[in-house]
């Protein structure tokens, strides 16, 4: 999409998350599988090292392809009309539904940031980081 002049966003793209690498999780996972089993129910929130809105994950994004274009927020209704559409179109080969475009507004972070993360013996990096070493 970035080769758009601009960068469709569903609605204003102000929820917050906590982007993590897969990797970072992927050794977050096999450190907590030798963990003290002692704590067998423990809840470990597994998040990056910042806190970004959508627009800035987009943005990180764009950066990191040496691209620069506007981004364009799409009201979610219209939004969702054209996934729908989709959807009855392409059936399971569609790139997106509506259920998963929904999650876009669904802040995802956690008070407690990287704490468990780093718990588990890793560092999380930053998505800066990550995107230019790709």
């Amino acid at each position: 999409m970035s080769l758009l002049p601009a960068v469709p966003v569903s609605g204003p793209g102000d929820a917050r998350f906590q982007p993590i690498w897969t990797e970072d999780v992927a050794d977050s996972v096999l450190n907590a599988l030798d963990r003290d089993p002692s704590r067998p129910h423990e809840r470990l929130e597994i998040v990056g090292p910042e806190v970004v809105t959508y627009n800035g994950m987009v943005r990180e994004v764009l950066r990191a392809h040496r691209r620069r274009r506007r981004l364009l927020h799409v009201p979610r209704p219209i939004v969702r009309a054209s996934l729908d559409a989709l959807g009855a179109v392409a059936g399971n080969s569609a790139f997106a539904t509506w259920e998963e475009a929904k999650l876009m507004d669904v802040p995802m972070i956690t008070p407690r940031g990287p704490a468990d993360v780093e718990s588990l013996g890793v560092t999380p990096s930053p998505m800066r980081v990550v995107l230019a070493s790709r």
